[in-house]
């Protein structure tokens, strides 16, 4: 299924190009994929090592199984601490700082610092993995591709430093700022109201665990069915738009709570994916909403 996408680039200033044409000329990292995340092989101390790749984690964070192999060289690592939220409220975790960490992927090595590594596990299943990929990684490079041809990762260039903190193109800014209008509007109209004003007709939409749904009478059909009183917020983070400028997505993170008959509250925290695309009028509507749920945050 993934190799009928081809190959997609990701360029620093919040665009996408999608095609062969994009597939980067270097070397890239072995790449294969865990449902719908990215898991990428990158080079530590001499040997390639399984990381997941995250858009939406600001930063890199290590695992405990990279705590395992390498605390025999903690020397230089520095203790430290983290609140983790959960059922019991929040906990306090030991962590570990690395003041530096060299990933070697593909023919790039990207330079990390002050990296977390955790020393306990987070019972989200990533227990294979040596860590996460976070946007610290693409922070510096003028692009990244995915290339589902050929299953591999790789990095553009390095940014010039004047182009480092480069803002996103106008027409990224304007989707970021329509889903969080959105987003705001929500809190007045409900979240039902909000989705069905921003749908396209032929509109898809995604639940965690369940089939997808068709079609703009038969997702207002689903949200129909949902619990009473369900409410749903939800944080734009990132926008990335195509250079042609007619289609794009923004992702974000959503909150969903609901008071069980027992009058209980019942929270779910989770991300969120909705394709864009441009009317002729120059309007956004969505026509893709994919959910999934994963752990409070920390």
């Amino acid at each position: 299924m993934f190799q009928a996408l081809g190959t997609i680039t990701f360029l620093h200033d919040g665009e996408f190009e999608a095609g062969d044409k994009t597939r980067a000329t270097g070397t890239g990292a072995r790449m294969y994929m865990n449902q719908l995340t990215p898991i990428i092989e990158c080079k530590v101390e001499g040997t390639d090592l399984p990381f997941s790749f995250d858009t939406g984690a600001d930063s890199t964070d290590l695992l405990v199984r990279y705590y395992r192999r390498f605390h025999s060289e903690s020397r230089a690592w520095k203790k430290s601490t983290t609140n983790e939220a959960g059922a019991g409220g929040v906990v306090k975790q030991k962590i570990y700082i690395q003041p530096q960490v060299k990933l070697g992927i593909g023919d790039k090595t990207v330079t990390l610092e002050k990296v977390s590594i955790l020393t306990s596990g987070t019972g989200t299943g990533n227990e294979n993995l040596y860590g996460n990929l976070g946007q610290d990684v693409v922070a510096n490079v003028e692009s990244f591709t995915l290339d589902f041809s050929s299953m591999t990762f790789s990095l553009g260039k390095l940014l010039p430093p004047e182009k480092a903190n480069q803002k996103p193109s106008k027409a990224a800014e304007s989707l970021l700022n329509t889903d969080r209008a959105l987003a705001d509007e929500s809190h007045t109209i409900g979240f039902v109201a909000a989705y069905a004003k921003a749908m396209a007709p032929d509109a898809r939409k995604l639940d965690d665990g369940k089939q997808p749904v068709i079609g703009r009478d038969s997702i207002l059909a689903l949200m129909a069915r949902y619990p009473v009183g369900l409410s749903i917020d939800w944080t734009p983070e990132e926008a990335v738009v195509a250079k042609s400028g007619e289609l794009g997505f923004t992702w974000g993170r959503y909150v969903a709570s609901v008071h069980d008959s027992n009058g209980k509250l019942a929270v779910q925290y989770g991300k969120y994916l909705d394709v864009w695309q441009r009317q002729s009028d120059g309007a956004w509507r969505w026509i893709a909403d994919i959910g999934n749920g994963n752990p409070p945050p920390l």
